[in-house]
């Protein structure tokens, strides 16, 4: 067993993700502009875009393809950790397909920067129930949770990464287009 063993797991894994579909769709969502390193964050500021120039606002949102496995898990940090109302934890399993995709895509050299670069906001997850995307339209964008990145593992079979292991939380309040 060896390389081609490991490639063909991570087709198979692609395979079960395309059909059985255990999550709803969700997104990658990365900042469209780059944060100046001027000291903001030291004296206790956050940088807020002026939107003037168009680079300089919002984001994007990059389906993950094929669909994640999306979970329930419990912990007992739910709560008020940091000081943040926390509306729960997911475990997102995603395929290395996808991040090998937004590697190309954005030029990255390191898998881990897929999810660790400083643009990435999380996984905007749908907090609706009972409909699609597709049923939803453009409102699917604005009834999101947007679930922030704590632990980032992967797993490998045959010297191949098969998959990608994201433990996120979200705050209480949705967050939507307009930044509320």
């Amino acid at each position: 067993m060896g390389i081609p063993f490991g490639f063909g797991v991570r087709q198979l894994y692609d395979a079960h993700l395309n059909f059985w579909r255990p999550g709803l769709q969700c997104a990658l969502r990365i900042e469209n502009y780059d944060v100046p390193d001027n000291g903001y964050g030291e004296l206790g500021f956050q940088f807020s875009p002026t939107g003037q120039i168009i680079d300089q606002a919002g984001f994007n949102d990059y389906q993950i393809l094929p669909q994640p496995e999306v979970m329930e898990i419990p912990t007992k940090d739910v709560g008020l950790p940091m000081k943040q109302l926390m509306f729960g934890v997911k475990k997102f399993i995603i395929s290395h397909t996808f991040v090998l995709q937004q590697m190309r895509d954005r030029n990255l050299s390191d898998p881990f920067q897929v999810w660790r670069d400083k643009r990435v906001l999380g996984i905007a997850y749908p907090r609706y129930f009972g409909a699609t995307a597709a049923q939803l339209g453009d409102a699917g964008v604005r009834e999101t949770r947007l679930f922030q990145i704590q632990s980032v593992t992967h797993d490998e079979i045959a010297g191949q990464s098969i998959a990608w292991t994201l433990i996120c939380q979200a705050n209480e309040a949705a967050v939507t287009e307009e930044g509320s």
